[in-house]
């Protein structure tokens, strides 16, 4: 048995190295397992590089795993466990049930259980402990020891009983992936399968204490381990501290094998001339020099680095995406030659996404995607808020405009119009027909009311008095059946794979099962508690939170955009690293986790180690760029964004400042000024280059100068039949003229009443603003009407009741100037009752607050009619 360490810095052939070993241990005789173990997010990649690069006819001896999947080996080779396994889902609403129940227990975190992310971030700080092997019981004695009162302590309280009560509801029935990993590290004596196999280890920069003994404990039963780690070994390197991680880890495996008094055996690439694709200078410059103290200039021509500045982060993307198409045409590149890596992926996704499309580049976005809002998540969510709060407006309209409801747009959007206008809300006001409106569209409003509470008078039934979340999950699942959800899901599919939507089709065919797999574990984990609909639908949506998909690529050539983290770029030739703006790349990390750092720092000083510090985490994100800019072959283009989409201003990373200094020669493009160059840059496609030839062509009627290669452009254009039409229109566009043109004696007659009624304030507005008066008497437009009042509707009330007193005055024959107080306001009083309780539907007796408003009304309506009626009778004025 022995260990064998290869060393090499990045771009050295480490991962070449472990491929080309398992390729000739495949060509020998023998039956042992050979197995590359790898980060979980790398399976993938490193199997197609496995099974393309052996040009073998079988690998049955060969195999991909993460430490989770070995350990799924080692138990259904010897079986007997009877624990339910369960995974991040799981535990999330594990512990957003834990955290509900035990709010009023917890003195700091009561407050927060219910913020979004607490749980998430909770479920992290627990699998860190569980990695680093700490225990309730040792947070327990440090709790012990600490002094009453600290913020510290009252969080490790928090934490403590939260952690033991979630121990507590796993015991003896259900195991996470680290309980998993320790009882694989338990059995492993037992697995025959891993005797004589040989391993080797790659990917990892470092690992927890857990994945260490899992490696003691492997190192004991199989033939050999190789571990490469990215690090120097010379005695003069000037960035040592770059590998500090690596050399760490380094020094953890040779104590295991000095314990196990183990063989060593070391390779350093470094020292040796490997048969690998060779890099361009500037890219081994930077590989040598980034983090080097002193470092070194490189003094020749830059021509194989850029570094890009640009005018906002839209135009950066465009930037990028015209270089990529001159790459592929001109040096011949493949799209899988190219990554385009960033350290704020959301802040670029849908840019991304949109300027790609335009130019015709076929990529694959390397994330794991969050499933809370996708449609089907939106109506499953919704339904259950509709029961758990009464029907309320916002959540009726979230579960119907969904697209998965029986309703079309329209009738959604008549139901809605209906329902705002004459204020529908609650649960009796949706379980009796509606009354007011129109008689005539009555029947079709019911109707669709009807079809809409029908699946919902079932899904009550089913849970009525039902309180356990077995009943409760068994119901929703019978719900979304009823609305034939399966069906509709995958008629939306084919909609998206016609349109060519194939990424979207490959994340919407995970979501069903997805679904089915959040209730299974509902119903296996916590199918005999009880709880409220609203609790319910927070321990669902806990679940929804944790879920994610990862979408696998549809074909291999294409564009691999992701993250220096996550995403494993490799044999590629060029690579554009964008956003490399300040507090980007690097980031400013906030300090926001339910441990702050510096409390993390206190427990480690006390010998409890849990998770990174924010200096292991400046250190490894370090690492990630040094790894990542030494990545490409023949070219790199660094970039960064001089404005945000807002137009504020944007600063460069100081990376740009150590690229300028490492290399003498190297200018910083823009594209702030518009040149020549630049200008051809831009003639890519048809679709992304018809903008910019019309924009140029509008500059050139401005009396500004225009490059003739946009009437080359033009040309080329007007002769292709697909595009005639658009350039008829840009043509008629660029010399459109705002004519006024009148309508006509017959026009003006359809839009206005023959004969015209006016009055002062129409000619005002006619004589302000005609075009306000053609819309407001013409058009007539109308807003969708809400059930609620407004100042106007308040001001037109008042007048309103005034106008009614003078007719009741009248009608009634009573003298003015006999008017008593009392007859003032009793007559004042009998015209706002019956006003208020016709006005606008009966608005203003619809809450507390406009009954309130009414009373005020009335009040001011008496002060108002007896003053009007003390000037009458002191004047000889009779209305």
């Amino acid at each position: 048995m022995a260990i064998r360490y290869i060393f090499g810095r990045a771009g050295t052939g480490k991962s070449y190295f472990v491929l080309e070993e398992i390729r000739k241990k495949l060509g020998e005789k023998g039956d042992n397992k050979l197995l590359l173990l790898v980060p979980k997010q790398f399976t993938l990649q490193a199997e197609r590089d496995l099974i393309r690069k052996q040009d073998l006819k079988g690998i049955m001896r060969a195999e991909v795993v993460s430490f989770t999947k070995l350990a799924n080996h080692v138990f259904n080779e010897i079986g007997g466990f009877t624990r339910v396994p369960i995974d991040e889902l799981g535990k999330n609403m594990i512990l957003r049930k834990i955290a509900d129940e035990s709010s009023k227990e917890l003195l700091i975190y009561g407050s927060v259980v219910r913020q979004d992310g607490f749980i998430d971030k909770l479920n992290e700080l627990i699998c860190e402990m569980k990695q680093h092997d700490v225990s309730p019981i040792e947070l327990t004695m440090e709790f012990n020891e600490m002094k009453e009162g600290t913020i510290l302590r009252r969080k490790l309280g928090d934490i403590i009983l939260i952690y033991e009560r979630f121990n507590t509801y796993l015991k003896d029935k259900y195991i996470d992936d680290e309980d998993n990993i320790n009882l694989f590290i338990e059995n492993i004596d037992r697995v025959k399968f891993l005797e004589d196999a040989e391993i080797w280890i790659d990917g990892f920069q470092s690992f927890t204490p857990q994945m260490l003994r899992v490696i003691e404990k492997l190192a004991q039963k199989v033939k050999n381990i190789t571990i490469t780690l990215t690090m120097g070994l010379n005695p003069g390197e000037r960035d040592k501290e770059l590998f500090y991680i690596s050399q760490k880890t380094y020094l953890e495996i040779r104590t295991i094998a000095k314990k196990l008094g183990l063989e060593e055996e070391t390779i350093n690439l470094n020292m040796v001339k490997r048969n690998i694709l060779p890099k361009a200078k500037e890219i081994e410059h930077i590989e040598r020099e980034l983090y080097s103290f002193p470092y070194e200039q490189y003094i020749d021509d830059v021509v194989n680095l850029e570094v890009f500045a640009n005018s906002n982060l839209y135009t950066e993307i465009e930037n990028a995406a015209a270089q990529i198409i001159h790459l592929v045409r001109e040096r011949g590149y493949r799209w899988r030659d190219i990554a385009l890596i960033s350290g704020e992926l959301d802040q670029y996704r849908m840019t991304i996404k949109r300027v790609f499309e335009e130019y015709g580049i076929p990529y694959f976005m390397d994330e794991k995607r969050s499933v809370m809002n996708n449609p089907m998540v939106e109506l499953i969510l919704s339904a259950i808020e509709i029961l758990a709060r009464g029907y309320r407006y916002e959540d009726v309209f979230r579960f119907l405009k969904t697209g998965f409801s029986d309703f079309t747009k329209d009738e959604v959007e008549k139901l809605e119009n209906y329902v705002l206008q004459y204020g529908i809300k609650g649960k009796e006001n949706y379980f009796k027909p509606f009354t007011k409106g129109d008689e005539g569209e009555l029947s079709e409003y019911n109707d669709l009311r009807e079809r809409f509470i029908a699946p919902f008078i079932k899904f009550e039934e089913k849970i009525y008095r039902k309180k356990k979340i077995g009943h409760i999950t068994k119901a929703l699942y019978e719900f979304i059946k009823g609305l034939n959800m399966e069906e509709k899901l995958d008629n939306w599919i084919e909609e998206l794979r016609e349109k060519k939507y194939f990424e979207y089709v490959n994340e919407n065919t995970q979501i069903w099962n997805k679904v089915v797999e959040i209730f299974d574990q509902l119903v296996e984990i916590l199918s005999e508690e009880s709880t409220t609909l609203r609790e319910y639908g927070r321990i669902l949506e806990a679940g929804f939170e944790a879920c994610k998909v990862g979408v696998i690529p549809t074909t291999v050539d294409q564009v691999l955009v992701g993250n220096g983290e996550r995403s494993r770029v490799h044999d590629i030739k060029a690579l554009f690293v964008i956003g490399v703006n300040d507090g980007v790349l690097p980031s400013n990390k906030e300090d926001s986790g339910i441990l702050l750092d510096h409390e993390r720092g206190i427990l480690e000083r006390k010998g409890l180690s849990i998770g990174t510090t924010s200096e292991v985490s400046l250190l490894e994100e370090q690492f990630v760029i040094y790894s990542t800019f030494s990545k490409p072959s023949e070219y790199l283009r660094v970039s960064y964004a001089l404005a945000d989409q807002e137009g504020q201003a944007l600063r460069p990373s100081i990376l740009i400042d150590r690229l300028k200094s490492l290399f003498k020669n190297l200018s910083i493009k823009s594209d702030v000024v518009n040149t020549l160059e630049r200008q051809i840059h831009f003639i890519t496609t048809p679709m992304s280059t018809f903008k910019y030839m019309m924009e140029n062509i509008r500059l050139n009627l401005d009396n500004k100068p225009m490059e003739d290669v946009w009437w080359d452009a033009y040309s080329w254009y007007d002769q292709q039949p697909e595009w005639k039409k658009g350039c008829s229109l840009m043509v008629e566009g660029l010399f459109h003229q705002n004519q006024i043109i009148s309508i006509g004696e017959e026009g003006a007659k359809r839009l206005y009443d023959n004969p015209i009624r006016s009055s002062v304030s129409r000619l005002e507005q006619f004589a302000r603003c005609p075009f306000a008066h053609f819309v407001t008497y013409g058009l007539r437009p109308k807003e969708r009407k809400e059930y609620e009042l407004s100042n106007p509707d308040i001001g037109r009330f008042f007048h309103n009741s005034m106008e009614e007193f003078s007719r009741e005055i009248v009608n009634a024959e009573i003298d003015w100037k006999n008017l008593t107080r009392k007859q003032n306001d009793g007559l004042v009083e009998k015209i706002v009752d019956e006003m208020a309780s016709q006005f606008e539907h009966g608005v203003m007796l619809s809450t507390h607050r406009y009954k309130y408003l009414v009373s005020r009304l009335k009040r001011i309506s008496k002060r108002a009619m007896w003053t009007l009626t003390e000037h009458i009778k002191k004047g000889e004025f009779v209305p």
